[in-house]
This record gives structure tokens, C-alpha cells and sequence, in this order.
């Protein structure tokens, strides 16, 4: 049996010394795609889109009657 000194034991054995880490491998793509943005829509389309579904788009000014309207109801 060989004799180990005590205070040998704790440094890291010479052996593994020059020893570098392996890189990092390449990271993976997002599985979800990214969050896109609303379409813009042109005068047109809203007009069209108003045609079909009343009150989709409503002009600048058109809450303010429509808030009017629903306060004259039920005040």
C-alpha cells in the first residue's frame, strides 16, 4: 500500500491540468414563430369591412355620439 499525504489530496490531479472546455452546441431555433404584426388597413378596406359587419371600424368622432346615444338609454 502506498502512502498518500494528506494535503495532496485536495489539489486536482496534473494530469487534467491544460484541459479546455468543449464549445457550447449551437442553439436551437424558436419552435413558435414570432408574433406578427396587425395589418395595416387602407380607407378602402375599412369601408368594405363597415359594409359587411356595421360598427367594425368606427370613424374619429363616432364613439363619442355612440357614448351619448347609450348614456341618453339608460340614465
Amino acid at each position: 500500500m502506498v502512502h498518500v499525504k494528506a494535503y495532496t489530496r485536495s489539489y486536482p490531479s496534473k494530469s487534467r491540468a491544460g484541459v479546455k472546455r468543449k464549445p457550447e452546441p449551437p442553439k436551437k431555433k424558436r419552435a413558435k414563430p414570432k408574433k406578427g404584426r396587425a395589418p395595416n388597413h387602407s380607407a378602402t378596406m375599412k369601408k368594405i369591412e363597415n359594409t359587411l359587419v356595421p360598427g367594425l371600424n368606427p370613424k374619429k368622432g363616432d364613439m363619442k355620439e355612440f357614448i351619448a346615444a347609450q348614456r341618453r338609454l339608460y340614465a
